[in-house]
């Protein structure tokens, strides 16, 4: 019988303190192609290309799907039947967009909060905190004092300068 030939192991033998290690290389996933959420609107909406498989359905979001259709009026009515029927499976509600809306192409930019509405918002938190009502009260709360007794209420119990900390914050209880 012959003797058996050696396989040569695939990666790089480094000598070490303590013998030989195999060092595999590394080998690159094939991920196929990259699909994010707006690929996902994007084919729904323009190209009708059908994307929904295993290897992108953890890529799909119904949520922010319905809110991309949401701002167009064409599609309104989709998003709104999508939001009411929101116990759908993900499949079944691509499947509801791609063969329901029309190929079209849509553009159009998401509204956002103006910086003076974000501090509007940061401060009507930091309020609530204060007086431990939930955001609704706290901005019900907000509404009824002055502009004179909001600048006092953020002075003296959400804003303390550094200096006076203890004692105000005693004050205020």
């Amino acid at each position: 019988m012959p003797p058996r030939k050696k396989e040569k192991p695939e990666g790089e033998v480094l000598s070490t303190l303590f013998g030989t290690v195999l060092v595999k290389p590394e080998v690159e996933e094939d991920t196929g192609p990259s699909v994010n959420i707006w690929t996902f609107v994007n084919s729904l909406s323009e190209d009708k290309n059908y994307l929904y498989d295993d290897v992108t359905a953890k890529e799909y979001t119904p949520y922010t799907i319905n809110k991309a259709f949401s701002i167009h009026v064409d599609t309104l009515h989709h998003a709104s039947v999508m939001n009411q029927a929101y116990n759908l499976d993900k499949k079944m509600q691509h499947d509801y967009y791609f063969y329901s809306l029309p190929k079209k192409v849509r553009r159009k930019k998401w509204l956002k909060k103006s910086d003076e509405e974000k501090a509007e918002i940061k401060i009507i938190e930091d309020v609530a905190d204060v007086i431990q009502y939930n955001f609704l009260k706290a901005k019900s709360f907000w509404k009824t004092l002055t502009p004179a007794q909001r600048k006092e209420f953020l002075t003296r119990y959400v804003y303390p300068d550094s200096k006076n900390n203890k004692a105000k914050s005693n004050n205020a209880k």
